[in-house]
């Protein structure tokens, strides 16, 4: 108690607080007085120093003892802590002691320099790592809800006071950092256990100790605390449904933070421990986060050039498709919850792979070509346009049916990746060709509604496919009309499309003249050929596959 009421004392002499009546005991001397009283005339202080910036700067002839005086007071509120006894007859006051004493640390830090190293000199911040830890234990066992509520106060309190301690000062985060990233349990546990609003406190911590810092970012993502507190950043990035929420704005600032640091790999195979699986919800989120890297609401183009990321992705590819390989390949594949987290997987992958394959290095796509990613994007081409034909018409009047299929879109991103790699590399144009899959990529240039565009992207691939190939250039002008893809506005027209058997050019016919068309022998008369109804065939351009 002395100790505590000569700290106090030093910091009211600074900020020329005058103890309340009730606090007159207070000396300098280390008189004896009430907790409650210190406590009261500490919170005083502790507003004087939130309001006049300059008296956060303690008097050089004191500051050594202030803060030797105040990490003994952190120690002896652990220490009561642990005394059951004393811990259940004083409970009130000691939480809001604690709560003070780390308001104090959290304003003295804020912006200064020269008490961020003496805290971290004194190690301050290893007994308030061990005091937290106290309190959140505490929390969960504690029986009265006002108990639980001043003892959260106290520790979102710490928390803040910690981040104080770090924030801009790269000396100190060398120092700290790695003890909180690898060593303590705090982060993990916190993150785990903290009410969303308060969730808040150890993000920004973590934003101030890895931006900018490549070394701070790997100290926290390979070590198993640090891990942990990444999975669970990765938990609430995924559960926040408001990306206009500070917290999900916080999480993927930290995420992003890691992720451009290209540390991707590495919280991969952590998550792969964690969750005992390589295909989790916590992959799934990571994968969220390297969409909104790789598709930012501005439009811009990826950031940074990620290599390792985009050879994780690549491989991660070709493993997803060979998983969904036996399910697209029975006769009648069913869309289950199984194929739609497969697709969700794909379809996050697809999107990063876009982007990335506009900014990557050739070294990188070769990287990709020889985790066999080729032959993934033919595979995976094949099984979607199994699992779900292409569809014109039939959903116009239900957009959002459209938009809300587990194959919207899935099929362009496909061709997007196969039409960026294909481009001046004739490496992709004849492994496309040896896999037999030019024919299913000229197959995709039709109108389909889950696809929008993508007659257009397989043009496109189309052309990167061919352009300064011979043998490509010879296969697509071999090829023929086979058959005339369903087409539902032909169909409510009355109206119905096929391949003329001589000429391989595309005719319309309507339904009574189209089986009479078919039965027709080859060389003979057309059926259609100067019907009395009016019903004559007409040549047309395009739309046979």
């Amino acid at each position: 108690m002395a100790a505590l009421a000569s700290f106090v004392g030093l910091l009211a002499e600074h900020a020329q607080v005058d103890p309340a009546p009730a606090d007159l005991a207070l000396t300098r001397e280390g008189a004896a007085a009430p907790v409650q009283h210190i406590t009261a005339t500490l919170a005083r202080i502790n507003d004087v120093l939130a309001r006049q910036a300059e008296l956060r700067r303690l008097p050089r002839a004191s500051v050594v003892r202030l803060w030797t005086l105040y990490e003994s007071q952190l120690s002896a509120c652990e220490a009561a802590m642990r005394d059951t006894a004393l811990w259940e007859r004083t409970a009130p006051e000691q939480l809001g002691l604690v709560r003070r004493l780390f308001e104090w640390m959290r304003n003295a830090c804020a912006g200064v320099a020269e008490n961020q190293t003496f805290a971290c000199e004194m190690r301050v911040h290893v007994v308030a790592n061990t005091l937290l830890l106290e309190l959140l234990e505490r929390r969960n066992h504690a029986c009265e809800d006002a108990e639980r509520t001043e003892t959260t106060r106290a520790i979102n309190m710490g928390m803040q006071a910690l981040a104080n301690m770090c924030t801009a000062n790269p000396a100190v985060q060398t120092l700290v950092w790695p003890f909180f990233a690898a060593e303590s349990q705090l982060l993990s546990t916190f993150l785990l256990l903290a009410e969303p609003a308060a969730a808040k406190y150890a993000l920004v911590w973590i934003h101030n100790c890895t931006v900018d810092s490549p070394a701070n970012c790997v100290a926290l993502v390979d070590s198993t605390p640090g891990a942990d507190a990444v999975a669970s950043m990765l938990k609430m990035f995924s559960d926040e449904a408001d990306d206009n929420d500070a917290n999900f704005n916080l999480c993927f600032a930290c995420i992003k933070t890691l992720l451009l640091a290209d540390l991707a790999p590495r919280i991969w195979t952590q998550l792969d421990k964690i969750e005992d699986t390589d295909m989790s919800n916590a992959h799934v989120a990571l994968l969220k986060a390297l969409d909104g890297l790789a598709s930012p609401a501005s439009g811009a183009r990826l950031e940074a050039r990620l290599p390792l990321t985009g050879r994780l992705l690549a491989g991660v590819l070709v493993r997803t498709v060979a998983r969904m390989a036996a399910l697209m390949a029975s006769p009648d594949p069913q869309l289950d919850a199984t194929t739609e987290h497969f697709v969700t997987f794909a379809v996050l992958i697809l999107q990063f792979l876009c982007a990335a394959s506009l900014v990557c290095e050739p070294g990188d796509k070769e990287a990709w070509l020889d985790a066999g990613v080729v032959k993934a994007l033919l595979d995976l081409l094949a099984g979607v346009s199994k699992l779900q034909p292409a569809m014109f018409g039939k959903t116009r009047a239900q957009p959002e049916q459209v938009q809300g299929n587990t194959f919207f879109m899935l099929k362009v991103d496909i061709i997007k990746v196969l039409a960026n790699l294909a481009f001046e590399s004739r490496r992709v144009q004849d492994l496309v060709r040896r896999l037999d899959g030019l024919p299913l990529v000229l197959s995709q240039c039709v109108i389909d509604d889950l696809n929008p565009y993508l007659r257009e992207h397989a043009l496109f691939a189309v052309r990167n496919l061919v352009m300064g190939n011979a043998e490509n250039q010879a296969l697509v002008a071999s090829l023929e009309a086979r058959e005339v893809v369903p087409n539902a506005m032909l169909d409510e027209m009355g109206v119905h499309a096929q391949v003329d058997p001589r000429t391989g050019k595309l005719r319309f016919v309507q339904p009574g003249h189209a089986a009479a068309a078919a039965a027709a022998p080859r060389g003979g008369p057309a059926a259609d050929e100067g019907d009395a109804d009016g019903g004559a065939a007409s040549d047309g351009g395009g739309g046979g596959k």
